[in-house]
């Protein structure tokens, strides 16, 4: 008998245990899913500027890459051209040795003719 109202006395325990147990688990669930609310609202409206933030941020990143591309095309391009315009500048550099070879070469007919002309200016000066 001792023995049969322990095992009736334990099983109730266990049982208030159990239900104890159980009804802390509702508890602590509500309690956490409670928590959660309510710290889904403030952190959500935290996280609508941190957000906000990060795409502007974002598309500032993207359009400085952008003007980077940009700008590194137009250097490219610069350069191309620098390189048309320094060739460029060497044919005039050899058309400029061109045009003083020409010029001495007309310096030394010029005076040939000049030559020319005062012989022939001599000739005709003298009597005949």
């Amino acid at each position: 008998m001792l023995q049969d109202q322990f095992q009736n006395e334990l099983v109730a325990l266990e049982a208030s245990q159990k239900a104890a147990r159980h009804a802390a688990l509702l508890k602590m669930e509500s309690a956490f899913e409670a928590m959660d609310k309510s710290l889904a609202q403030p952190v959500d409206g935290a996280m609508d500027h941190v957000i906000t933030t990060q795409q502007a941020i974002q598309d500032a990143c993207i359009q400085l890459g952008k003007v980077q591309v940009q700008r590194h095309q137009k250097v490219v391009r610069w350069r191309a051209e620098l390189r048309r315009f320094q060739t460029q500048v060497e044919d005039l550099h050899l058309f400029e040795q061109w045009c003083e070879r020409t010029e001495a070469n007309l310096h030394l007919v010029c005076g040939k003719l000049e030559y020319v002309c005062h012989e022939l200016n001599r000739i005709d000066a003298t009597p005949r």
